[in-house]
């Protein structure tokens, strides 16, 4: 008897999966071939149907997936280094992890605002914080960063 539902559970997955798709298709076929080629959409496997998903361009620039044995060497690699070497690559030693597997802030993508890499022997916080706020009070005090 559960197997039953278990069954008809995936068959009504798989059935609500394959509508929103459609429903995907018939919205990108409405949209324009640069629109399309933008997004990284490819008409003509839009035009061949929903089997053909995910219907992306492939990128020829786009390096392969790394794998979780490679993505952990990359790691262990980078633990053993210097505070010094890791900074001159532009990381810390708490965002190595995430450098491994999303690229180095400000460096592979745009530096999100507030992430500044400073040096690990700097500990004058005043020219990041006047240059992020535009002044040197501390925000909600009298106090002023010294």
């Amino acid at each position: 008897m559960i197997r039953f539902f278990k069954n008809a559970y995936r068959q009504y997955q798989h059935r609500m999966i394959l509508r929103a798709r459609r429903v995907a298709r018939d919205v990108l076929l409405d949209k324009s071939d640069r629109v399309l080629e933008d997004m990284g959409f490819s008409r003509t496997l839009l035009n061949a149907g929903v089997g053909q998903w995910p219907w992306r361009i492939e990128d020829e620039n786009k390096s392969p997936d790394i794998t979780p044995k490679v993505e952990a060497n990359a790691i262990r690699q980078l633990q053993a280094m210097s505070d010094r070497e890791l900074f001159d690559l532009g990381i810390t030693r708490g965002t190595i992890e995430e450098s491994v597997r999303h690229g180095r802030a400000g460096i592979d993508e745009k530096q999100v605002a507030g992430n500044a890499i400073r040096s690990p022997q700097s500990t004058d916080l005043r020219p990041a914080f006047e240059q992020e706020t535009g002044s040197s009070r501390v925000p909600g005090s009298d106090r002023y960063v010294a």
